[in-house]
């Protein structure tokens, strides 16, 4: 433990935190760098970044290359429209349980409830 000026005991790690996130914050004290590196070996550093930090490289993969389809007809490039609802806290959580179970993205769900609630045009 660490004693502050406050004569508070402070736990290492919370302090060694707190230095990171000063240094992080400020760019005038990261010095330049040593090397910079691109193309594949930039790819490699990263990757071997994300993997301590557990990041699920596949999965990020995955999510990569779904994108955003455009839903209905429209030209390549547009947005589909978007509806903004706010919602009580309890359909919220059956709202995350619905995707728990199923697997499935929260607007897929209520893209589907919507489709079953409001009537097709005639």
């Amino acid at each position: 433990m660490t004693r502050t000026p406050d004569d508070h005991l402070v736990p290492d790690d919370v302090k060694h935190d707190a230095e990171l996130q000063a240094f992080a914050a400020d760019p005038t004290k990261w010095g330049k760098p040593e090397r910079v590196l691109t193309g594949p070996e930039a790819t490699e550093y990263a990757r071997s970044v994300l993997e301590a930090a557990g990041v699920d490289l596949d999965a990020l993969a995955r999510r990569r290359g779904r994108g955003r389809p455009r839903l209905g007809p429209g030209e390549k490039g547009t947005r589909s429209p978007r509806v903004a609802a706010s919602i009580s806290p309890e359909l919220d959580a059956r709202l995350n349980s619905m995707v728990t179970s199923t697997g499935k993205e929260r607007s897929e769900i209520v893209r589907e409830a919507l489709q079953r609630y409001l009537p097709s045009a005639s």
